[in-house]
């Protein structure tokens, strides 16, 4: 296909590159063959061939009923430059071609991929599950629009969209069905693939990021609990997103219920007020996240401090007491906690 020729140069392209890269010119370049590719460089050419083997558009067309076009930024700055526009004008020629009966946008807000612990994610499962008459088709420029997580991680989420029969259109590759073990390997190679850039960009800016958090600010958005004062990474608490959060310890510490039934009572107790209540990923995050103590850590170690929200002997209470309780948690809940997990 004419996406198989293309994905073919590319990586013949980039495997040139990475030998120029590394100083490995003619005369090594068989040396260079030796190390590299029984290491990796071997799916370079297995993924094409096992990658397009999998659902033609006809197929495709046949099976989707319903479509989720998935628009992610990474910051607010790449928003503002029309970066949510680029994604977007590609895939409303593939979405007409389809003739499906729904089509739902996903692109509110702009978030990092390092993590699938996203809101967005949860939304996109909560479709799918919510509607199991119906077959999904999610809708992407590419893997790394989805995803730049650690690649098992992200292999949760495609586990349990395979569940649930989603399939997959990213622009530069095609249509994937995952409960195909062959469309499988081409996923994970493309997690691969998104993850070894994104720590190839973290090493280049990661002595910045930690001059942010030496002056207590963050990269990136601020976390729920969080406000950043304008055109500053310096973070503050914002008084009402925290009070929703020392209510949650406050229930956890004092009562027996389980992390799902507090987050579900915060839910009811917020849901005609403001500040909106955090999705139960996030909220679990928040529990396990030691920020909330005004400890901000760059690779491991502590280098800057933020206002607190909970206090330290708080937050080592809730690690006892979320480890004990997510063992005593109900199977629906601990199906609840699995979809969170990624």
């Amino acid at each position: 296909s004419n996406e198989a020729i293309k994905y073919i140069s590319e990586v013949s392209t980039w495997a040139l590159f990475d030998c120029v890269e590394q100083e490995v010119y003619t005369s090594g370049f068989s040396t260079w063959l030796y190390y590299k590719l029984p290491d990796e460089w071997w799916i370079f050419w297995v993924f094409p061939l096992v990658g397009f083997a999998g659902i033609d558009f006809d197929e495709a067309k046949e099976r989707i009923d319903k479509v989720i076009k998935y628009l992610r930024v990474s910051s607010e700055s790449q928003q503002d430059k029309s970066g949510k526009d680029r994604q977007q004008n590609p895939i409303p020629n593939e979405i007409e071609k389809l003739d499906v009966e729904e089509i739902v946008t996903i692109a509110d807000d702009w978030e990092s991929a390092r993590t699938m612990l996203r809101e967005n994610i949860e939304e996109i499962l909560n479709i799918v599950s919510d509607d199991e008459d119906s077959t999904y088709c999610l809708m992407l420029e590419d893997v790394d629009r989805l995803s730049r997580a650690d690649p098992f991680e992200a292999c949760v989420f495609f586990w349990i969209a395979k569940e649930h029969g989603l399939i997959f259109y990213f622009d530069d590759m095609g249509y994937f069905d995952f409960s195909d073990p062959g469309q499988q390997l081409a996923a994970f190679f493309g997690l691969y693939q998104s993850r070894k850039e994104v720590l190839k960009i973290w090493e280049r800016t990661s002595s910045g990021q930690k001059d942010v958090k030496e002056d207590g600010g963050l990269p990136g958005p601020a976390p729920y609990g969080y406000e950043k004062e304008e055109d500053s990474n310096i973070i503050h608490i914002c008084e009402k997103e925290a009070e929703v959060i020392r209510d949650g310890v406050t229930i956890l510490l004092d009562t027996d219920d389980a992390v799902a039934a507090v987050w579900r009572g915060l839910k009811e107790k917020y849901k005609d007020k403001e500040p909106n209540v955090p999705s139960y990923a996030t909220f679990l995050n928040i529990l396990r996240r030691e920020l909330y103590t005004g400890k901000i850590r760059h690779e491991g170690e502590v280098v800057g401090e933020c206002p607190p929200i909970v206090s330290d002997e708080e937050f080592e209470a809730i690690q006892q007491v979320v480890g004990e309780k997510s063992r005593e948690q109900r199977d629906e809940e601990l199906d609840h906690a699995l979809k969170s997990v990624i």
